[in-house]
């Protein structure tokens, strides 16, 4: 569950991030910055910053999956809580009970 909903979360952002978009381009171009500063040569740098943009769209889709998930979790008790009490209500019948 949490793996599918990684792909669909991810699926969604990586359809949304554009390459023209200025943020995405800022994104990049600081990272190539600061890698290049340590020493890294630029094609290296801006493929490493790629990765990290890339990486940081996996990370967000994950907590979203996880976001996801326990929002289903939370559904599911908010379904079964009336049954439980329900059960405690019924209690033991004449017969059945000892």
């Amino acid at each position: 569950m949490l793996a599918r909903d990684t792909q669909v979360n991810q699926t969604y952002l990586v359809d949304h991030l554009a390459q023209s978009s200025a943020r995405y381009r800022h994104a990049v171009a600081a990272t190539t910055a600061a890698l290049t500063a340590r020493g890294i040569p630029g094609p290296s740098a801006f493929q490493q910053a790629l990765a990290t943009v890339a990486q940081g769209v996996q990370n967000q889709a994950t907590l979203l999956a996880y976001i996801d998930v326990f929002a289903d979790l939370a559904l599911i008790a908010l379904v079964l809580a009336p049954v439980a009490f329900l059960l405690l209500r019924g209690g033991p019948t004449g017969a059945a009970a000892h």
